[in-house]
C-alpha cells in the first residue's frame, strides 16, 4: 500500500470517529460536550428545501445562505439554544427526548488549509412521552478543522430529505 493511500485511510477513520463521537454526545444530550467540538466561528444551518415540479422530473431548490432557513446559528446562538434546553421551563424537552441517530455514507475530502470537507447522511429518530415521535433524515455538508491538533466542526449545512418537517419544534441538533 502506498503512503498516500494509508494517509487517506487514516484521515477517513479519524473523521468517522469524530462524527460517531458527536452523534453519541447528542444522543446522550451531553450538549456541553458537543459544544466543545465546535470552532468559535461555527456556521450551523439548515436551509429550507422546496420541491418544484418540472415537466418530466421533480427538482429541488435549496435556499441560499441569505434566504429562508429552519435555523441559521453561530456559536453564540447554539450556546443560547443549549442553555434554553437546560432551563426548567423548557417545555419542549420536559421530560427529555430519547434519540437515536445513524450517520452514514461519510465521504471526507482531502485535508487542506481551510479544513476537511465531509459529506454524510443522517437518520434521527426522536421520541418523547408516549405520543411524540419525529424522524429527520437527509444529508450534511461539513467542514472540519484542526484546532490544537484535534478535529472540530467549523461548518455544517443540513439538507433535509423531507419536504415538510412535521415536528412541533426542532429542539435537537443534527
Amino acid at each position: 500500500m502506498s503512503a498516500d493511500f494509508l494517509a487517506r485511510l487514516t484521515l477517513a477513520h479519524e473523521v468517522e470517529q469524530f462524527l460517531y463521537e458527536e452523534a453519541r454526545l447528542l444522543d446522550t444530550q451531553d450538549y456541553q460536550g458537543w459544544l466543545a467540538l465546535l470552532t468559535d466561528d461555527i456556521h450551523y444551518w439548515a436551509p429550507v428545501v422546496e420541491s418544484r415540479e418540472a415537466r418530466h422530473r421533480a427538482g429541488h431548490y435549496i435556499a441560499a445562505t441569505d434566504e429562508s432557513a429552519y435555523f441559521d446559528d453561530t456559536r453564540a446562538t447554539l450556546g443560547m439554544r443549549v442553555a434554553r434546553l437546560g432551563f426548567p421551563g423548557a417545555w419542549a424537552e420536559v421530560p427529555p427526548s430519547r434519540m437515536s441517530r445513524l450517520i452514514a455514507n461519510i465521504q471526507p475530502g482531502p485535508e487542506t488549509a481551510e479544513g476537511i470537507a465531509v459529506r454524510s447522511t443522517f437518520f434521527l429518530y426522536r421520541s418523547r412521552l408516549e405520543v411524540e415521535e419525529d424522524v429527520y433524515h437527509g444529508a450534511r455538508e461539513d467542514v472540519l478543522r484542526r484546532v490544537d491538533g484535534q478535529l472540530r466542526l467549523a461548518r455544517r449545512k443540513i439538507v433535509f430529505a423531507q419536504s415538510v418537517l412535521t415536528a412541533r419544534s426542532i429542539t435537537t441538533f443534527l
